[in-house]
């Protein structure tokens, strides 16, 4: 697997990032090129310092849209500490002052107290709200190492991933979609932020994995004699079953990366009519493929049914993609 892209925007603990990736086995590149922060199959975004500063230092380096795009084009994305801060709508760290809008909510301050310190530092515990793939191995209760006075407010509370009590209880993590950011310094965490580590660099594998079975699985189809690649393509009742079990294989590795199959060139009529097929991809989850597939057909207009699935692979093929 490719390097991932560490963003060096001039702020953070870059190197440490690195050398804790590279521990568990994965390579890692620091790197302000927006070509390689485009070609990386993760992005890690870390920071250290002030929030405004951070997102000055993204822009004057014309860095905000290549991080804007590595996370709407549904790659892995890792955020860690102020890097997790950035991914909010604003902070009132010296401000208020805009963010990155990626998550929904605001970054304050801890709330004075004579009790406890600010900035928060040290090690404190996670309380797991959402067991998510990143947090695989890691138990409840869990200490991690955190250095931060402010602390993201995430306007939707199903974001939170873990939550930490520091006189208040704060989001510690977060999580939606291809996105997971944590407040907490993943690298200076031993074996937790290790495991941590380790998680998200196997969720970049899953996606990398995904990502070459639908690109070379449509290779494969195409490979088909033409009626065949058709009866695949649109099935009906008197369907080649080894050839369906094929397609919805396909179909099923499609569901994540309809933002990806768009990259590559489709317009946004073809990209809505792929959202049948990540529909009916969920469906298929819970119920006989057959008849969800059939019923998901049935509900197509005849102008967009039209030798739809066949064309896609067809324009799949013959797509320039980069190797991932």
């Amino acid at each position: 697997m490719q390097p991932l892209a560490v963003v060096d925007y001039g702020m953070g603990n870059l190197r440490s990032v690195q050398k804790a990736l590279e521990r568990v086995g994965q390579a890692a590149e620091v790197t302000r090129d927006p070509e390689r922060i485009a070609a990386a199959p993760g992005v890690v975004l870390p920071g250290v310092g002030a929030f405004g500063a951070c997102m000055a230092n993204l822009r004057a380096l014309g860095l905000l849209e290549p991080v804007r795009r590595a996370i709407t084009a549904n790659r892995p994305f890792l955020g860690i500490c102020l890097g997790m801060q950035l991914l909010f709508d604003e902070s009132e760290e010296f401000g208020p002052i805009e963010g990155l809008h990626v998550l929904p909510g605001r970054v304050v301050r801890f709330p004075a107290d004579a009790e406890r310190k600010v900035p928060h530092m040290g090690w404190n515990t996670l309380r797991i709200a959402r067991r998510v793939p990143h947090l695989a191995g890691i138990a409840d209760g869990s200490h991690v190492y955190f250095v931060h006075s402010y602390y993201p407010v995430p306007a939707d509370p199903a974001l939170v991933a873990t939550a930490t009590p520091y006189g208040v209880e704060f989001a510690s993590s977060v999580v939606r979609d291809n996105v997971f950011a944590c407040q907490f310094h993943p690298e200076k965490s031993q074996a937790v932020g290790l495991r941590l580590l380790e998680n998200f660099v196997a969720v970049v594998r899953v996606y990398v994995q995904g990502a070459h079975n639908l690109i070379h699985g449509t290779r494969r189809l195409i490979g088909r004699e033409p009626r065949v690649v058709e009866k695949v393509a649109r099935p009906r009742r008197n369907y080649d079953i080894v050839a369906l079990s094929q397609a919805r294989d396909l179909f099923v590795a499609a569901r994540p990366f309809v933002d990806l199959i768009k990259q590559l060139g489709f317009s946004d009529r073809d990209s809505t009519l792929l959202a049948h097929v990540r529909a009916t991809a969920i469906a298929m989850s819970s119920q006989g493929f057959e008849s969800v597939y059939d019923n998901a057909l049935d509900s197509l207009t005849e102008d967009t049914e039209q030798d739809l699935y066949v064309r896609i692979v067809l324009e799949m093929q013959q797509a320039e993609v980069a190797s991932l």
